[in-house]
């Protein structure tokens, strides 16, 4: 036996809305918090990353401007050795 009884039908129909949009609304809620944690997550990784570069950038400088100084007090040394050589040649 069929039962085309239209309020039933009605009740049904309405009660599988309301299951579909409490579901939708359990899904989104679910997908915002992981987006959140995701972008928490990436977040972190990125600040650590730009810390760690910068750690190497500064090691990096500091250890050119030692390099330079280096040069620097190379080539003055060079120059005074000439001078004297050739005030004593």
């Amino acid at each position: 036996m069929k039962n085309n009884n239209p309020i039933n039908k009605e009740v049904t129909l309405s009660a599988i809305a309301e299951l579909i949009e409490a579901s939708a609304k359990k899904t989104s809620k679910a997908l915002e918090a992981k987006i959140k944690s995701t972008s928490e997550a990436l977040e972190a990784k990125i600040e650590a990353s730009a810390k760690n570069t910068i750690e190497i950038l500064e090691a990096k400088i500091e250890q050119s401007a030692e390099n330079l100084a280096t040069m620097t007090q190379n080539q003055f040394t060079k120059y005074r050795v000439k001078k004297l050589e050739e005030k004593f040649a």
